[in-house]
């Protein structure tokens, strides 16, 4: 049975790729980018590459408009570091995002403090 990873089958080499690319990002980004507000940081959850490696997925925990704009900026140079420490055929080309288990449980984190808040409320009245 084939693991399911966001969407693409799971193959080997393309974890192994994937998971290279992902150390490479964490560090370079972490080197290169200096936030100006606390806001601004982000972690690097996971990466996928396409089985062709042409695209690779590159999901952050959340993504500030200064962070994106960053990325945006420096994608050939965060490319150029995967294409030194990455012994590949091609680099992929990155694509930025917010990682969507992230989403859901901040969506779901909403919603149990709501339903925590409401319950306070009407205790109290």
């Amino acid at each position: 049975m084939q693991k399911q990873s966001f969407g693409h089958p799971s193959y080997p080499r393309t974890e192994r790729v994937s998971a290279a690319v992902q150390r490479v990002l964490a560090r370079t980004i972490e080197r290169l980018y200096e936030p100006p507000k606390a806001e601004d940081v982000a972690t690097v959850t996971a990466v996928t590459v396409d089985p062709d490696l042409r695209h690779a997925r590159v999901y952050l925990d959340h993504m500030s408009e200064t962070l994106e704009r960053w990325l945006e900026e420096n994608r050939g140079r965060l490319q150029g570091e995967i294409a030194r420490q990455v012994r590949m055929k091609r680099t992929p080309q990155l694509e930025f995002t917010t990682d969507p288990a992230i989403l859901a449980g901040t969506r779901i984190e909403a919603i149990i403090r709501s339903l925590h808040d409401e319950e306070s409320e009407a205790g109290q009245g």
